[in-house]
């Protein structure tokens, strides 16, 4: 009987000695356990008809106990089968046929164990080479032995698609520890390291609330990978990799601004393509977690916007003012700061200008703006960010500016680190139709300058010109002139649309250019007084417009240090003692050829 039995004998006694004690002993029969099973694919992944090792382990759990009569049954699922040739390993003695008890071929659809012996405490195992069509579960029968009774049965999957690969994100977060209003940068590299492209692959992030997304990039592709476009929907990022060769890498870089005041955890995921399987999902996700900062240096950033027009017009003009503000009580070297545009705004153009020792991106840039500042205590920033509103732009266009604090820095007032502005449709109007050829719209600038010829402390006026020489209209006109830092801005002058002067650069929004009209634009500067003298000062005007490159128109001013009162020109540069050899030599030249010619003389 299984369990404990105590077996206690009567007292021992002697005649001469008397009664003794008695004397007790328990046996403990135990019952024989049953064996285990387990299962397992070699790889977990494969492409549709490769194959794979499947691998049966069956364990004795029993110290003293050998198990025989080992059986268990392994019926394949649908698409799965015996590869060929038929590949066996069999250390669990007994036999192995078919799921039916028939002879083992290929096709068959499952093994079977039969009449197996397994010493105590051991373990055994099957393998079997098999090909499947498609991706599943398989679950074989309880394992069971004459002597131990039934055990469990064992599950494994195995996926099966078009291709394999090995995906792989890595994630990192900089900097780890960031206060309310602090910039934050999360960096995270995809990977494929399998065999097989991976193209089409889909990298997705749900970026928690305390941060408030800025800007997404992609980036530092390697080994022949091509980023995709980022798309960021509320708190969600994704993108898909249009080209992902095996080994090539890309990297994601999301920049946001830490609002909250408590830890949290950003995780980024890669999925492979429609079709194809990842043989090692473990790896397919990462995370970076942050901490909140409760201590740092204190300055209080300020943002404020305003769009001109707040009503706008297809095709017409947008202007947008920010500024940035440090209200101290300390300096800040490294803020960040971000505005990235409607797409309902063509050609984005800004330009920035400081206040006492701040400082930001110089002249004219092109497209979202990201910037990298200094801002002392009590200094300014002050952006103009100029743009067209596209053709069919017909919903309120809503625009934010944001500045964040570097590492080390915390703002007691992060909730103004933020300012938008909105501008509305107008009333629909109709737009202009061209029939039937289709037109070519290319305006012409030409840029002058005069007087051509100028000393350090004179004034010069550049002129320029944009004629619209085609057979439909030229929308949205813009043009930037980014004068050189030797010449300082006095004034400007349109005939048609507004300007806006910024630092050292001049930007007008022409708006529309008829067919044949001309449209003139000065800007009158004075050269500083200690422009280097003799030198060239070249001056570039850049038109954009709706459709069309854009197309550009340089001046050339000379800078002089006097003028001859003859001519006007400027007067002859001192010869150098370079330019004195060099007319020395000619002169030797000369003297030798006419005594040659003098010697050929006198020889006839």
């Amino acid at each position: 009987t299984i369990g404990d039995s105590v077996n206690t004998t009567g007292n021992v006694s002697s005649t001469n000695g008397g009664t003794g004690n008695t004397a007790s002993a328990t046996l403990t029969v135990s019952a024989v356990l049953p064996p285990s099973i387990a299962k397992a694919f070699s790889p977990t992944a494969i492409v549709s008809g490769d194959t794979a090792t499947l691998t049966l382990t069956i364990s004795n759990p029993n110290q003293q106990t050998t198990l025989t009569g080992l059986t268990v049954t392994d019926t394949f699922p649908s698409g799965m089968t015996i590869a060929a040739p038929v590949t066996v390993t069999n250390s669990c003695g007994g036999a192995v046929n078919d799921d039916l008890g028939g002879t083992l071929e290929a096709g068959d659809a499952g093994i079977q164990l039969t009449g197996g012996t397994l010493a105590p405490n051991s373990t055994c195992s099957i393998t079997v080479l098999i090909t499947t069509t498609q991706s599943g579960t398989n679950t074989t029968g309880n394992v069971s032995s004459t002597n131990g009774g039934t055990g469990n049965t064992a599950s494994a999957s195995i996926s099966v698609g078009s291709g394999v690969v090995d995906l792989e994100v890595s994630k990192s977060a900089d900097p780890t520890s960031v206060a309310p209003g602090g910039a934050i940068r999360f960096s995270i590299v995809l990977r494929n390291n399998g065999a097989d492209a991976a193209d089409g692959a889909t990298f997705s992030d749900n970026v928690p609330a305390q941060v408030t997304i800025l800007n997404v990039t992609c980036g530092d592709a390697t080994n022949g990978a091509v980023c995709g476009t980022p798309s960021v929907s509320g708190q969600d990022v994704s993108m898909t990799i249009p080209t992902f060769p095996s080994g090539g890498t890309v990297t994601v870089r999301i920049d946001g601004m830490v609002m909250g005041d408590s830890n949290f955890t950003n995780t980024a995921r890669i999925a492979p393509p429609t079709g194809m399987v990842d043989s090692y999902e473990a790896n397919n996700e990462s995370s970076a977690p942050v901490t909140a900062a409760t201590t740092g240096t204190a300055a209080d950033l300020v943002v404020t916007k305003s769009v001109s027009p707040t009503t706008f017009t297809p095709n017409g003009a947008l202007t947008y003012t920010i500024v940035v503000r440090n209200d101290g009580p300390n300096d800040v070297n490294g803020a960040t700061v971000t505005d990235i545009f409607s797409a309902a705004l063509i050609n984005p153009q800004w330009s920035c200008a400081p206040t006492g020792s701040a400082s930001c991106a110089a002249g004219l840039n092109n497209g979202n703006l990201v910037d990298t500042v200094s801002i002392p205590a009590g200094a300014s920033l002050t952006y103009t960010v100029t743009g067209v509103v596209a053709p069919g732009a017909n919903a309120p266009i809503n625009n934010t500016a944001y500045v964040a604090l570097p590492s080390g820095f915390t703002d007691p007032t992060p909730a103004n680190n933020s300012a938008s502005a909105i501008s509305n449709p107008a009333s629909p109007a109709a737009a202009p139709t061209q029939i039937g050829s289709i037109a070519v719209v290319d305006p012409v600038i030409v840029k002058l300058v005069d007087p051509a010829l100028a000393l350090p402390g004179e004034q010069v006026v550049y002129t320029l010109t944009v004629t619209n020489p085609s057979s439909a209209p030229a929308y949205a006109v813009v043009v930037s002139d980014t004068v050189p830092s030797v010449l300082e801005i006095i004034s400007a002058t349109a005939t048609q649309g507004t300007f806006t002067i910024s630092g050292q650069v001049v930007v007008f929004n022409v708006g529309t250019v008829n067919p044949g009209q001309t449209v003139t634009l000065t800007v009158t500067a004075r050269l500083r007084d200690d422009a280097p003298a003799p030198s060239a000062v070249t001056n570039t005007g850049e038109l954009r417009h709706q459709t069309g490159n854009p197309r550009v128109s340089s001046a050339t001013l000379r800078v002089t240090r006097g003028r001859l009162p003859a001519t006007g020109l400027p007067p002859a540069e001192p010869r150098t003692f370079g330019d004195s050899i060099a007319l020395l030599g000619l002169g030797l030249l000369s003297i030798v050829a006419g005594a040659l010619l003098w010697l050929r003389a006198r020889r006839r």
